[in-house]
């Protein structure tokens, strides 16, 4: 057998991607993964993720958005210096009053999103946490994208106030679902094309009630038949 030290374990073990599952790692909420379905229908999962900036006073900034990945509507951008779980579960409990709530949120493995209040959170409102692998963000794609074009990229906002922040990227947000039209959407801005996914799905809910009609009036008219005759 050959002697080695510890760093050269260490070294091929990364190398050849075989470590292995600690303890303390079989408790993270994060660590049973399985691929991300694409969405049929809107609030059927969202991602979210979080963004930092500097004022240009210098206090450091943060976003969390949240986007469709059906629509690519942005329901929310939560704007402050600091952003605990606390305060996710906030925004969250506002998007379920004013929206609704997503049955799925992709997520990345952030301190704020693994934390025991995010996780109650989702076990009370029947909400699933769908983690990423740690070093993967393409698997969160849609708000990866979402990102790279967000207000907060520095040299398009230059502010030295919170509140002017918060002003600046909330008009940002309103333009983006109502006035910019997606390639991926057939050209059509968020909000209409969620609009256009919650009128086929009503459309398909009424086909399908008066399918249903049909068939149990024609069943009645058979017994009917069948009893006069």
């Amino acid at each position: 057998s050959w002697q080695v030290n510890r760093k050269t374990v260490h070294c091929i073990t990364v190398k050849r991607d075989c470590r292995h599952e600690t303890n303390e790692e079989a408790d993270w909420p994060g660590l049973y993964r399985h691929p991300i379905e694409l969405s049929g229908r809107v609030n059927e999962r969202w991602s979210m993720d979080f963004m930092y900036d500097v004022l240009s006073s210098g206090p450091r900034l943060r976003t969390i958005n949240i986007v469709d990945n059906y629509s690519r509507e942005c329901p929310a951008i939560e704007v402050d210096t600091s952003l605990p779980g606390t305060q996710v579960i906030r925004v969250l409990e506002r998007l379920n009053e004013t929206t609704g709530l997503a049955k799925a949120i992709v997520v990345n493995n952030g301190p704020e999103l693994i934390s025991k209040a995010i996780d109650e959170w989702a076990y009370r409102n029947n909400v699933r946490l769908h983690f990423i692998e740690p070093g993967k963000p393409i698997q969160n794609a849609f708000l990866e994208s979402f990102n790279d074009g967000s207000v907060m990229m520095p040299e398009r906002v230059m502010v030295n106030q919170l509140a002017d922040a918060k002003q600046t990227i909330e008009d940002w947000k309103i333009d983006y679902d109502a006035h910019r039209p997606h390639n991926f959407l057939g050209y059509m801005t968020p909000i209409e094309y969620a609009r256009k996914g919650y009128n086929l799905t009503v459309e398909f809910s009424m086909l399908v009630t008066s399918s249903k009609r049909q068939a149990n009036l024609i069943i009645s008219l058979g017994e009917v038949t069948t009893t006069t005759i």
